[in-house]
């Protein structure tokens, strides 16, 4: 049987060694750990987006737009009123038809940009298909911009 005093007798060279192998294997198990919990953060990051957003435009999904209205409500002021917006883009169907349905992708992402771009401080959700929501407090986004973003939409 063979002990921590046999080993000392035995001079330090095996409990250095010993020592050396501990210090190594805790530091890699460490570093293993670091990588797998950097890893899961990460993917639930990406869990969190994709459950919030639209996979095609990116734009906020219904249940993330739900979140956003019910928040605006609980902190509704009446000095700051709050606006919102359905979108729903005429004949779109034709474009699926005629060009493909890869192209009125294009043309939802197209539309995703624009209405983001415009409506900067509002909320801009794709609620279904070719329908959007844009909700804002008219202290920062004013109601009248969805008249300029019509008007882009239609040009």
């Amino acid at each position: 049987m063979c002990s921590f005093f046999s080993l000392c007798s035995l001079g330090m060279a095996p409990v250095i060694f010993l020592s050396i192998n501990l210090s190594c294997v805790c530091f890699f198990l460490g570093l293993y750990s670091k990588n797998i919990i950097d890893i899961i953060i990460e993917s639930e990051k990406k869990l969190k987006f994709h459950a919030n957003h639209d996979p095609l435009t990116e734009l906020s999904n219904r249940y993330k737009m739900r979140s956003i209205l019910m928040k605006m409500i609980e902190e509704y002021d009446e000095s700051d009123p709050i606006w919102l917006a359905m979108i729903d883009i005429d004949k779109f169907k034709t474009i699926n038809d005629t060009y493909s349905h890869k192209s009125g992708d294009d043309v939802l992402k197209a539309l995703s940009k624009i209405m983001t771009d415009i409506c900067k401080g509002g909320a801009v959700s794709r609620w279904g298909g070719e329908e959007f929501i844009i909700c804002g407090k008219s202290n920062i986004v004013s109601p009248e911009i969805i008249e300029t973003l019509r008007k882009t939409i239609e040009e």
